[in-house]
């Protein structure tokens, strides 16, 4: 681990999205000979290697959240047992499942997606969930429904204590 006070280390968060070429995907059945790790391994890899016991997962990284509940039981267990808390889910759907499509089914898919990574998000007791707005697609004809989409997504989340943010 670092050579840093615990206080310090307290308050830093590292993302998985910067492992991903470490990380074994289950979609894959021919890993490459770097991905030795799956998103089970990584809350003991940041203790062990960096002392840092917070993590951001990428959706991506644990993408079978959305179908598989004992994934989300085995990998909510490790964290536990290696006492790290999930800090952040960063969700990337693309440019057409976006609060700021011009189209407002694909700003309602986007919501309705937001919505079901809050639920897993309770799950893993993680705070908050940071959406990519696709800043591109954020104009003055789009910013109406872009609020409004946001709005509801924090609506939603408000009750179950998972906030929702943006990426800058």
């Amino acid at each position: 681990p670092a050579p840093v006070p615990p206080a310090k280390l307290a308050r830093v968060t590292l993302m998985t999205l910067n492992f991903n070429p470490y990380i074994r995907q289950p979609d894959n059945a021919t890993p490459g000979p770097d991905q030795t790790l799956t998103p089970f391994d990584l809350p003991k890899m940041y203790v062990e290697t960096y002392g840092v016991r917070n993590i951001e997962y990428h959706h991506t990284t644990i993408v079978q959240s959305e179908k598989d509940p004992a994934f989300i039981k085995e990998l909510k267990a490790r964290l536990d047992e290696n006492n790290v808390k999930m800090t952040q889910i960063n969700l990337e759907f693309g440019t057409v499942q976006s609060i700021s499509h011009k189209d407002p089914e694909g700003r309602r898919q986007a919501v309705e997606h937001v919505k079901q990574w809050i639920d897993i998000a309770t799950q893993y007791g993680c705070p908050r969930v940071m959406i990519n707005q696709q800043q591109m697609q954020l104009t003055k004809e789009t910013r109406a429904g872009a609020v409004e989409a946001m709005k509801a997504m924090a609506d939603y989340g408000r009750p179950k204590n998972v906030k929702v943010s943006a990426e800058t």
